[in-house]
């Protein structure tokens, strides 16, 4: 039974193997600047402190152990 599983495996190692498959590469693109456009300034009024809400405390949180 080695000897077949031998002779199988040295078959398949002494296969010649297919040369490496060489990428078609794609064509370079020239890159074109593009334009920034023209940075927009926004004027806003500052928010009031008085709309925010203050932070709420987190509950106490009570562990009972099982009875």
């Amino acid at each position: 039974m080695q000897k077949v599983w031998i002779s199988k495996a040295r078959a398949a190692l002494d296969q010649p193997t297919p040369a490496p498959v060489k990428a078609v590469r794609k064509p370079k693109v020239e890159e074109v600047p593009v334009e920034e456009p023209e940075a927009v300034i926004e004027l806003r009024e500052p928010e009031p402190q008085e709309l925010k809400q203050p932070h709420k405390a987190i509950p106490t949180m009570l562990f009972q152990e099982p009875s």
